[in-house]
């Protein structure tokens, strides 16, 4: 079996370092850092112009192996936190095409160093925005930091890549995510609290008491997916946002700017880099050729958007080629690609499956997406987040063909996961946040109330059921209704404010979840609505 080869770029100094590789060396090479920007051309010149260096530079790429890994060994954060994932080979292309960066932090006074990423994670196309979080927290000294981008731009990507790699710089100690994306009814700071509460695995009863607790830690707070909260409520949250970073520093991500110190707006990728992350999904070599202006002419298409391409991906991997696609795909989109990304993949795809039983012997049949159900999937838009597969098929009516077929797809996608529970074995789909708003739009508002119309009706049943059975089956219950109490409560308020029969019901049976859940702030502002429904 083929051998790693590393290259080490190691720093005594912040303007001082010496290339290693296979026991040979540079001379010791002066590396100003307040002369390198965002361009990795110029920072692998910094230390490659010396020609010692660049020679083993040369032998490093030219090896026979399984993977190439560079790493950088520093003392210094500063050093670590410049765009190495940008440094670009004039000869070739970016160095992380076909080289995994390593980044580590050596400390005086144990020696010891602490590996950046694990070599078998790469992260692709925004490394140039990597190195800007990073310079604006450990440069620039900023507390907090906003990223900002449409749907699908990889916002949290970003931001869980970039809070791994700054946890390893010594920045803090490690971080509590907080996704709103989740988020159901009015108490967003209650929400913030209590996901602090259950990563510092301390019982904190409220804000101040957070404050007290952040004290003793060394944390960053992820608040993901902010556009989800909505308006009123999200003023709320920036406020204690501004107030918690006294005490931790914050990243948030959301579609619009806020209050934050920093601002960072994600656009799509450079040529380059959507090239090397097409190629990473459908796992070819970074050496192998592609077609380069058919594939440009479709990112162009598609706006360079980062899941785009990712659905263009899934779909030549699975029947198209990419002449057939940039046929299918003919006229540029408007200012979210998206739905037409989707539906391009999902038309005529494909899965293989075998029969089983007594009919184990026939060949694999395969089934296919037809027109029929991609003219059902905007359907799913009427939930909040996702929900558990019967509350789905019983709005959508697909088939279990069709079930079968479309969560392949849209799993390979990305657009939705699969939770699955101990104790209750209907697993839950997990949507990707723009996904189901993005469904909405596509319907006519006939279609959207007849649609919420059953929707209610069915989380109002579920809702009754959970009542009955939750001193019988009380652990599954509320797992169940914890899990999807976004849905409940968008249903339960639809009614109320429609003022549909049994709609105090329905949200009298909702509350008692909330008061066992001690979502006191959401069960006082239920209450208030069943009062005006009676009145």
């Amino acid at each position: 079996m083929k051998k790693e080869s590393e290259l080490k770029i190691e720093f005594s100094t912040e303007n001082q370092c010496i290339v290693r590789f296979k026991g040979q060396h540079s001379n010791i090479i002066n590396f100003k850092n307040t002369q390198i920007d965002l361009d990795g051309k110029q920072l692998f010149k910094s230390i490659f112009t010396d020609h010692t260096a660049f020679q083993l530079f040369r032998k490093f790429k030219k090896q026979e192996t399984s993977q190439r890994i560079l790493i950088i060994n520093a003392y210094h954060s500063k050093v670590l936190s410049l765009a190495w994932e940008r440094l670009y080979d004039p000869q070739t292309t970016y160095v992380c095409y076909d080289t995994t960066i390593r980044r580590s932090l050596v400390h005086h006074s144990l020696k010891a160093k602490v590996a950046f990423r694990p070599a078998s994670d790469p992260f692709f196309g925004r490394s140039r925005e990597i190195w800007q979080i990073e310079k604006a927290f450990i440069q620039d000294k900023r507390r907090m930091f906003t990223i900002i981008g449409v749907g699908g731009q990889g916002k949290t990507y970003l931001a869980r890549e970039a809070a791994h790699w700054l946890s390893r710089t010594g920045l803090f100690k490690d971080t509590c995510y907080i996704d709103y994306a989740r988020f159901f009814g009015i108490d967003v700071v209650g929400f913030a609290i209590r996901a602090i509460s259950k990563h510092l695995k301390q019982d904190l009863d409220n804000i101040t008491d957070v404050y007290k607790a952040l004290q003793e830690e060394s944390l960053l707070l992820l608040f993901d997916n902010m556009e989800t909260v909505p308006d009123v409520a999200r003023k709320e949250l920036l406020k204690t946002t501004q107030q918690l970073s006294e005490y931790a520093h914050i990243l948030l991500t959301s579609d619009t700017p806020d209050n934050s110190e920093y601002n960072l707006t994600l656009s799509g990728l450079d040529k380059e880099e959507a090239i090397g992350y097409f190629k990473h999904l459908l796992k070819l070599p970074p050496a192998q050729q592609i077609e380069r202006e058919t594939l440009i002419t479709l990112f162009k298409k598609v706006h360079y958007h980062p899941l785009s391409i990712k659905m263009l991906a899934v779909s030549l991997s699975n029947q198209n080629s990419l002449e057939t696609l940039e046929q299918r795909f003919t006229t540029p989109l408007s200012d979210n690609p998206l739905i037409e990304a989707i539906m391009l993949m999902l038309e005529g795809f494909t899965v293989k499956y075998k029969k089983t039983g007594l009919l184990f012997w026939l060949p694999q049949k395969e089934v296919s997406l037809t027109l029929e159900t991609l003219q059902l999937l905007p359907v799913f838009g009427v939930f909040q987040s996702g929900g558990f597969v019967p509350d789905l098929l019983s709005q959508t009516k697909f088939t279990k063909k069709q079930w079968y077929v479309l969560r392949i797809a849209l799993e390979h996608a990305g657009l939705m996961k699969i939770e699955t529970f101990k104790n209750f074995r209907v697993p839950y789909i997990t949507f990707h946040p723009s996904f189901a708003p993005m469904l909405w739009h596509c319907l006519s508002s006939d279609k959207q109330k007849k649609l919420f119309s059953n929707y209610q009706f069915r989380y109002a049943q579920m809702a009754g059921y959970m009542f009955i059975e939750e001193g019988d089956s009380t652990i599954e219950v509320h797992q169940v209704v914890r899990r999807d109490m976004p849905n409940l409560l968008h249903a339960v308020y639809g009614a109320l404010e429609e003022k549909r029969g049994g709609a105090d019901k329905f949200a009298n049976n909702v509350d008692l979840f909330l008061n066992l859940f001690l979502y006191k702030r959401d069960s006082v502002a239920l209450k208030e609505r069943i009062k005006k429904f009676k009145g």
